[in-house]
């Protein structure tokens, strides 16, 4: 126990008398003042350390910030340049929203339609717009001028560091635009089915503005074959939308579908206008605002509907249409045809071909709706029976022969009527 505790002693001794401390490949370690007692140097020999380069053994390290916004709030950390968009929040402060289906993430340009934005691919706009190539070498030259002047952030304007073009003074609807890049982009499924007039009228609006002659010229042969002016594509089934057209035909220099247009309206009741945008017909300057048509059109068809109305009833009121054979039945006497009945190979008395007549023509409603629309009437009348109403083979065909020319009659003088040609009015029967 003794030999134990002088031992320990021995080695007391020996730590106290041994010197100066122990020199290694490092400096000594030196005791901090006790303002950094929390602190610790650590020196390379031969270089000097500074002051400010020191390690703290006792705070623990710094955490790494989670998001970029505390990053970028570190204390003493440079200003990064500001983004060429400008502040996030600048689409919500200009009340400007993105197209929902037309905002490509790799679109190298920016459309604003009515504060509207569509991203899309500038090769293809300018390929197939001549406008929007101009628009877009206008705002590279602005661009380049804004540069050379350090001021992109407030000259150009940018979202998502695509540059952005307005089109807004070309008058073009958002909703028009957008048919166009439909069209563009999902062309395939038209080749199939014409799509609606509604969409290819904004197709033709829009792309007789931007110049887009691909698309346009689609439209156009679209509408026109809808609004087809030959009388055999003309049936009782009214086609909408005939507002719509006579503007169409007016502001896009589509003459060709007018005059079906036009009639399309004589045939609907008040032309297709409500109330309210009959009220200041009387005043032309207000008319023009209010009327979806213009005053001299209303004007046109107030006298074409007249004419029409008066030739109808003059054809249906003509006792030689009527009831009077249009040829000399006795010449059908000595017919051949053992087919046709020895009673019907000559017409009736009269008294039977007007029962026919009252009860296909007058009751059926004929008669009545022939007013409105007398092309459809005539096409009626030349579609009855004649052979049941007690003429002969002959005359039945000739009657139907007869009201068939009148109908043609009725179209073509139609031109001449609505002003749609050259040539004055002239109100003389049609009958």
């Amino acid at each position: 126990m003794s030999g134990r505790n002088s031992r320990k002693a021995k080695r007391r001794e020996a730590s106290v008398s041994s010197g100066p401390e122990k020199k290694t490949g490092w400096t000594t370690i030196s005791e901090a003042s006790a303002a950094d007692s929390e602190s610790t140097r650590v020196a390379i020999p031969g270089i000097t350390v500074p002051d400010a380069v020191t390690m703290s053994l006792v705070d623990p390290p710094r955490e790494r910030s989670s998001t970029i916004q505390d990053v970028d709030e570190l204390p003493g950390r440079p200003t990064k340049r500001p983004r060429l968009e400008g502040p996030p929040s600048i689409l919500e402060k200009l009340n400007r929203k993105r197209h929902r289906d037309f905002w490509y993430p790799d679109g190298s340009v920016v459309i604003e339609v009515e504060n509207i934005l569509f991203r899309l691919h500038r090769s293809k706009l300018e390929k197939e717009s001549p406008l929007l190539s101009c628009l877009f070498a206008e705002r590279d030259l602005e661009l380049e001028d804004s540069e050379r002047m350090d001021t992109k952030s407030s000259v150009v304007d940018f979202v998502e560091r695509c540059p952005v073009i307005s089109i807004n003074s070309t008058g073009i609807k958002a909703t028009d635009f957008a048919e166009v890049i439909r069209a563009m982009d999902e062309a395939f499924p038209y080749g199939f089915e014409t799509p609606p007039f509604q969409i290819l009228a904004s197709i033709l609006q829009a792309c007789s503005i931007l110049g887009f002659e691909k698309a346009a010229a689609f439209a156009r042969r679209s509408i026109s074959n809808l609004w087809s002016p030959d009388l055999e594509s003309l049936s009782s089934t009214k086609l909408p939308n005939a507002i719509k057209a006579v503007h169409l035909a007016k502001t896009c220099n589509l003459p060709v579908i007018r005059k079906r247009a036009l009639y399309e309206l004589l045939r609907t009741s008040s032309f297709g206008l409500e109330l309210d945008d009959v009220e200041g017909f009387e005043d032309p300057e207000v008319f023009e605002v209010r009327s979806p048509i213009r005053g001299e059109d209303i004007s046109r068809l107030l006298r074409a509907r007249e004419m029409l109305q008066r030739n109808w009833i003059e054809a249906t009121a003509n006792p030689a249409n009527v009831i009077f054979s249009p040829r000399n039945c006795a010449l059908k006497d000595n017919t051949t045809d053992e087919t046709i009945p020895k009673a019907r190979q000559s017409c009736l008395p009269l008294s039977a071909r007007y029962n026919h007549w009252e009860t296909t023509v007058i009751q059926s409603g004929i008669l009545l709706d022939g007013l409105l629309d007398p092309l459809e009437g005539l096409k009626r009348l030349g579609q009855l029976d004649w052979l049941q109403g007690g003429y002969c083979m002959m005359c039945a065909s000739a009657k139907q022969d007869m009201w068939g020319r009148k109908r043609e009659a009725f179209w073509n003088r139609l031109d001449s009527i609505l002003a749609l040609t050259d040539g004055s009015e002239e109100e003389e029967s049609l009958i």
